[in-house]
């Protein structure tokens, strides 16, 4: 997999965690990634992870950016390449 999902945090984003900004317009002008089901609206083939509430309750926390990865892993992941093949579920 050439991409790499970007463990941010809660938002504000800043360029320190996040390596696609600042300029780039992955951002708005509050921090916050432009993203839709954590894949990124403007650097197709990236995504963002560790949002609050990005998709559970628990998704800018240890407990729940596991499922959040597995997930976005899964929609990086080409069609018929088997993500299942490297662990993720």
């Amino acid at each position: 997999m050439k991409q790499a999902p970007t463990a941010t945090g809660s938002p504000p984003v800043t360029a320190r965690t996040c390596p696609i900004s600042p300029g780039t317009g992955a951002l708005t002008e509050t921090g916050i990634p432009r993203q839709r089901q954590d894949l990124s609206l403007t650097h197709p083939g990236s995504g963002f992870l560790g949002l609050e509430w990005q998709r559970t309750p628990s998704s800018n926390s240890l407990r729940g950016v596991g499922r959040d990865a597995a997930y976005l892993v899964r929609r990086l992941q080409p069609a018929g390449t088997g993500a299942d093949a490297v662990g993720v579920r």
